[in-house]
């Protein structure tokens, strides 16, 4: 009786003890909500305000944003919104004078839009297809040049203006990383990115897609090779996206895989794809590089802090321009000069840009 009046005491100091953990428990649990919910959920770490680029500093910048207007489709699918897409959103996406995720379900918030077509490799062409026929129909005459990207690839976008800036919409041109096989003229990597001129999309909607002889009317297949035979078929010349000392500006590969020697096994493809050499080390980028590829998630934000926010004390880059320049004057003539080597500008009279904009005392008027 004594043994059985001993086990009930235990017990019920053992609730008594368990009840003053969970008062206790409960208690800072609201008192330290926040905390709790950081620990407990995956970081949210796309979620952090990253628009906060160093706005006196983008004269330049926004003067080309305005001459050289970019819509951006970024290709992902459902599964990718919340692991991919949101970051993409969250970094480089908004530096585009508008962007649209092409999807394969709809999500206002990213935007992504369905163009009901099946996810899959078999079905990229399609996709591409399908999505260039929407851009067509909505937004051709709102944008100069369009640029398709993976929700893994990685654009500045402030570089690709400056290289598209000598070029005009209206001339049927595309740029990106050539690879040289399949197609005479070459074609580019769709990982790395490419971006199509206002003239390109409307001769590959209206002439291309109309024509099963020049393009191909199948779901499957590698979706660059199908749009560069394409585009290569109605007259879309495929442009040198290289600077003047013949470094890419679009990289196949994340930045590591271009920046450290030793090209490995899963790499080595890339290298005897190109159409031009491509080197390892510090000489495999152009100062003004447009775009990486395979760039996860947390990398993304690295870019963006690196590219945006670092600075190195006591060096300075910027754009010069003379007492009777304009910023845009200023910037064709530069942009000129680091224009690829195999470039048909160099054989065409160049694309002269209206006036814009007067730089007075930094500021834009």
């Amino acid at each position: 009786m004594k043994h059985r009046k001993l086990s009930i005491s235990i017990y019920v100091g053992i609730g008594v003890i368990i009840g003053l953990c969970l008062t206790t428990v409960s208690r800072n649990w609201t008192k330290h909500e926040p905390v709790f919910q950081v620990l407990l959920s995956p970081p949210q770490f796309y979620a952090k305000d990253f628009h906060g680029d160093h706005s006196d500093e983008r004269v330049v910048a926004d003067a080309l944003a305005e001459k050289v207007r970019i819509f951006c489709w970024i290709l992902t699918c459902k599964r990718n919104h919340e692991r991919k897409a949101i970051h993409v959103k969250a970094t480089w996406a908004k530096r585009c004078n508008k962007y649209v995720f092409i999807s394969t379900d709809d999500n206002p918030d990213l935007p992504a839009i369905n163009v009901n077509v099946s996810d899959g490799r078999d079905h990229l062409w399609a996709r591409t297809k399908a999505a260039f026929k929407y851009i067509h129909d909505y937004y051709l005459n709102e944008f100069d040049w369009f640029l398709k990207a993976d929700d893994d690839t990685y654009v500045i976008l402030e570089n690709l203006r400056y290289m598209l800036l000598p070029y005009s919409p209206d001339q049927p041109i595309h740029f990106g990383c050539k690879f040289k096989y399949f197609v005479k003229q070459g074609y580019y990597s769709g990982g790395a990115g490419y971006v199509l001129s206002r003239e390109a999309v409307r001769k590959f909607v209206n002439e291309g897609l109309q024509n099963t002889e020049k393009c191909s009317p199948k779901e499957g297949g590698y979706e660059d090779v199908e749009l560069g035979k394409c585009l290569e078929n109605i007259g879309v010349y495929a442009g040198d996206s290289r600077d003047n000392s013949q470094h890419h500006r679009f990289m196949p590969m994340a930045p590591e895989k271009h920046l450290m020697t030793g090209k490995a096994a899963e790499t080595k493809w890339v290298f005897a794809y190109t159409y031009y050499p491509l080197e390892q080390g510090p000489n495999c980028c152009s100062d003004y590089a447009i775009s990486f590829h395979y760039v996860r998630a947390s990398l993304m934000y690295a870019l963006e802090y690196l590219i945006y926010h670092l600075k190195t004390f006591g060096v300075e880059r910027s754009l010069r321009i003379g007492k009777n320049e304009t910023i845009l004057q200023a910037a064709y003539l530069s942009a000129r000069q680091a224009m690829g080597p195999d470039d048909f500008l160099y054989k065409k009279p160049a694309y002269v840009p209206a006036p814009g904009y007067e730089v007075v005392m930094g500021r834009r008027h």
